[in-house]
């Protein structure tokens, strides 16, 4: 790194984000967390902190107000949008709120269909879910209103060096070891992490949906059983999340035996396995990891497509070689987010969401194709809330596609 010592301690203060524990502030179920030697992505206390005091001033006078406006779309996407928002409300100086939108608008016009006002009495948008963004109420002639569209991904000139707020650039150009093009990526992180801070009512909800939902096949059994109350999956699990749907639509889809050859490659303890696919990379660096870490050949599997559970299902009942396999009970249909959105209902297709989200994090390894904004979360989260910065994550791609054929992961 370039920034001396004295200069990069500020950033450095809980470099083990041990804050993200204190009670009703970071609250995720208690197996997301690295129960080993924490390793969390650089700076994430000292940006938490930051965040934190720039949308909770002392005093709201005469403050000035950047609010947000939703297009329907997904819940990643939707997420990844408001973190983009975050950071240019710090850039403006302003404190991001969310405004007060239909909860059940057309797929394509504006609106945030991921809540239900029946499960978050007075709550609305993501504040259904999530800790208020702010202690500020906006009010006054200081409000400026944005939508995602104003946030668009390639228009020339638009929030492009500022991306990553001023106040956190020095840490990524100084003292941190983030690559200097991906520093956009380290912002989603910490603006994520803020972002779904869970409220208590989520975390009630969130606890009783998994005791209701959570599955495992274990090896050699058909039968598919219940996880003991308030479990989590064994260590050395390795997530998938197999999107499907019409995910075709953007990037072409992967079938299962593609992640799965990756999953037997780390529950082989492979010393083979890139950090970052050739078509990212600017270095042959492999993962790290004790060649049993991964051999108990546990699996859990996230999807919208009722085939690959059938799938992953079958591997239970291999010969010398059979998995167990975590997954959730859900009506899967593989349909397009706004057919499956009408079919489970708002609030419930948010919380399975989440559910799935918080078993995948509690992983030890991941399989993804990052064109997904849902492993895109996966990513950011468990390098701070988790504290597996440095755990295997594999971002798998179809042999032979190029970057900007569709939607270019990591290219925004």
């Amino acid at each position: 790194r370039r920034g001396s010592v004295a200069a990069c301690a500020k950033y450095e203060a809980d470099l083990n984000f041990s804050s993200s524990r204190t009670p009703g502030q970071y609250a995720w179920h208690p197996s997301v967390r690295n129960p080993g030697k924490p390793d969390v992505l650089y700076g994430t206390a000292y940006a938490q902190s930051v965040i934190w005091d720039h949308q909770h001033p002392a005093d709201c006078t005469g403050k000035k107000y950047l609010v947000m406006y939703h297009w329907v779309s997904g819940i990643g996407s939707l997420l990844h949008f408001l973190g983009r928002a975050l950071g240019l409300a710090m850039h403006l100086g302003r404190i991001l709120v969310l405004a007060n939108e239909s909860h059940d608008p057309a797929w394509g016009t504006l609106g945030m269909p991921w809540y239900d006002g029946t499960l978050c009495p007075g709550k609305r948008s993501w504040e259904c879910w999530f800790l208020p963004l702010s202690n500020c109420t906006p009010h006054g002639p200081n409000i400026k209103a944005i939508r995602m569209d104003h946030l668009g991904r390639f228009r020339k000139g638009n929030f492009t060096r500022h991306y990553v707020p001023e106040v956190f650039q020095e840490l990524i150009r100084d003292c941190s070891r983030v690559k200097r093009d991906l520093g956009f990526h380290w912002w989603h992180a910490q603006a994520i992490t803020y972002i779904m801070r869970f409220n208590s009512n989520t975390r009630q909800l969130l606890d009783d949906l998994r005791s209701q939902l959570f599955r495992v096949r274990h090896r050699g059994s058909r039968r598919l059983k219940v996880v003991a109350h308030g479990g989590g999956l064994p260590r050395g699990a390795v997530a998938m999340h197999v999107r499907h749907g019409d995910k075709y639509l953007e990037v072409p889809v992967l079938p299962f035996e593609q992640y799965l050859a990756v999953a037997k490659r780390l529950a082989t303890g492979s010393k083979d396995i890139p950090v970052l696919s050739p078509m990212f990379a600017d270095s042959d660096q492999r993962f790290l990891f004790h060649p049993q870490t991964f051999a108990n050949r546990v699996l859990f599997v996230s999807t919208e497509d009722p085939q690959v559970i059938l799938e992953a299902a079958q591997l239970t009942r291999l010969g010398a070689e059979p998995w167990e396999v975590y997954h959730t009970l859900e009506n899967r249909t593989n349909v397009d987010v706004a057919t499956m959105r009408k079919q489970r209902g708002n609030g419930r297709a948010t919380l399975e969401s989440f559910l799935n989200l918080e078993l995948a994090l509690s992983a030890d390894a991941w399989v993804c194709n990052l064109s997904s904004n849902w492993c895109q979360l996966i990513d950011e989260l468990r390098m701070t809330v988790g504290a597996k910065a440095s755990a295997p994550y594999v971002h798998i791609v179809w042999e032979g596609y190029q970057p900007g054929e569709n939607c270019k992961p990591f290219h925004r």
